[in-house]
């Protein structure tokens, strides 16, 4: 299955500590860079006045010794993503995505 995996991601990981005045301080940490392979599953688009939604579902697959969880942020192209529960299969792992932006 790797070596269908073309593209290259960014795995970044929410890191929450205290800053000044013990005021939480949220940062994205990298975890890893791997190989992988982004597909598009849906698009959608919402119409709600005064802004539109546009979003899709997308999956990755990823190499079995990668270390994405649910609600990491996957950098793909420079695209962020959001990742869903991890499904691990034999070889691989396939991870769900989500993104949305405004219009």
């Amino acid at each position: 299955m790797e070596h269908l995996m073309t593209d290259k991601c960014r795995i970044l990981r929410n890191q929450t500590t205290l800053g000044q005045y013990n005021r939480p301080q949220t940062s994205l940490l990298l975890v890893e860079e791997s190989i992988c392979r982004l597909t598009r599953k849906s698009t959608f688009y919402s119409n709600q006045t005064p802004q539109v939604e546009v979003g899709g579902n997308f999956r990755l697959y990823l190499p079995i010794k990668s270390q994405v969880k649910d609600g990491d942020t996957i950098e793909v192209y420079g695209e962020k993503y959001v990742a869903d529960i991890p499904y691990k299969l034999i070889n691989h792992i396939e991870v769900d995505l989500k993104v949305t932006k405004e219009v």
